[in-house]
């Protein structure tokens, strides 16, 4: 009978201590959120397609489920899948309830067009594949750049969609130069900018160290984006990579968020070269996000002008993706025969105000976690803010015209140029 009492006493321990390694585990490893949001313009993009294009290595490989439905998945409109629930949570007022009936009942933007069967909204799907997450043991994973800017009560109704996880939120920054530089040319490409880069970019340096100038202004808003995440989950579970830090690594945008933020090295698993076919449709169609250099886009610019003051063909604003390679490479052949009437000027260290002031910034919200992305995060030159090289260029139109051979070459490389691009028959 002591025998008896005594395995049973026995067996109830190993039961207790069986218990105890599991809610140990359990603590020290727990299922997180791991939540992308933005800001925009910072890869976003990238890393959308990056997660779409792997969603099933990295439930397989490293057990983080993207939060996208098996309809959506890997198709044209899996990257844009958590901009309707991103949506419709900022849409949350401050003095509405959480849960909240008419955003339970929000499908944002474009959610509607790929949803689970059922589903009353985006975010009870979003409930419904963290619940299944949850219930195999996965990790979760969500990137929209349409998380950033919203308010603190829109992050305490993320936080309760998440509440079987850990949630943690990734804020993508970047130079503010070079994030000017990018929004110009998305309004550029989009008919909503006119004038010349050149010019802008002068300006944003001569207002540095002034609050009413964009450098100070861009600054202010990825600190104020990002604060209201500290505020509202604490500056533990808060992280901060800089774009131009990841680029320094050499890694791709995914690759370097899974690696600092998820905490997985995933550069040994080609994803890129497996996104499917219809996730670049929009890319073929012209809709991609990827920029032309600052240097094309005033070249480019500039013969729109140019032309029409000589009466010449018509200048497209903006090439497909697959055209930009060999439009890159035309518009320097322009410069290199327009010569010194081509000037141009390299800003990176014209910044140097803006690079101490945007670092000194960030690091000055109190317990943020820095990814370092193997780049020195504290050091004075701030390299981990640098923006690297921004050569941005001006034409003399009046000296053009006043050199003859120097016009009459360029002309008749200008005519190639746009009839090659007319056929897309490229050539060197």
């Amino acid at each position: 009978m002591r025998t008896r009492l005594l395995w049973l006493a026995g067996a109830a321990a190993l039961v207790v201590l069986a218990a105890r390694a599991v809610a140990d585990r359990e603590k020290s490893d727990p299922l997180v959120a791991f939540v992308h949001v933005g800001r925009g313009k910072v890869a976003s993009t990238s890393i959308q397609e990056y997660l779409c294009s792997g969603q099933k290595d990295l439930v397989e490989k490293y057990n983080i489920q993207v939060l996208v439905p098996s309809s959506c998945a890997g198709g044209l409109y899996c990257g844009e899948y958590s901009r309707g629930f991103a949506q419709a949570v900022a849409s949350l007022a401050e003095d509405e309830a959480i849960p909240n009936e008419r955003v339970e009942a929000s499908w944002g933007a474009h959610v509607q067009r790929c949803r689970l069967e059922g589903s009353t909204g985006a975010v009870p799907e979003v409930r419904q594949l963290t619940s299944e997450a949850a219930k195999a043991g996965r990790s979760v994973m969500m990137s929209s750049e349409y998380f950033f800017g919203m308010g603190k009560h829109s992050v305490d109704y993320l936080r309760e969609v998440f509440q079987d996880f850990e949630l943690r939120v990734l804020v993508m920054v970047r130079h503010p130069a070079r994030y000017l530089v990018s929004i110009w040319a998305q309004n550029w490409r989009q008919k909503r900018a006119h004038g010349w880069l050149s010019r802008d970019v002068a300006v944003w340096s001569h207002q540095q160290g002034k609050p009413e100038g964009r450098m100070w202004q861009v600054t202010e808003a990825f600190a104020s984006g990002t604060q209201t995440f500290v505020e509202a989950l604490g500056p533990s579970r808060v992280y901060v990579g800089s774009l131009e830090g990841f680029l320094r690594s050499g890694l791709t945008a995914g690759q370097a968020v899974m690696k600092e933020f998820c905490g997985v090295d995933t550069s040994g698993v080609s994803l890129e070269g497996r996104i499917h076919q219809s996730l670049n449709l929009a890319k073929r169609a012209g809709q991609s996000n990827r920029s032309l250099s600052s240097y094309a886009i005033e070249m480019l610019q500039f013969l729109r002008l140019f032309a029409g003051q000589m009466g010449g063909a018509e200048v497209p604003r903006w090439p497909l993706p697959r055209q930009m390679p060999h439009v890159e490479a035309w518009v320097r052949r322009l410069g290199a025969v327009m010569g010194d009437l081509w000037t141009c000027k390299d800003y990176a260290d014209e910044f140097a105000e803006t690079t101490r002031h945007f670092g000194d910034t960030l690091r000055g919200i109190e317990g943020v976690r820095l990814l370092s992305f193997g780049v020195n995060t504290t050091d004075k030159d701030q390299s981990y803010y640098h923006p690297g090289s921004m050569l941005v260029c001006h034409g003399d139109a009046d000296g053009l015209k006043a050199r003859e051979e120097t016009l009459a070459e360029f002309l008749e490389q200008m005519k190639t140029f746009l009839d090659q691009w007319k056929a897309e028959s490229w050539t060197l």
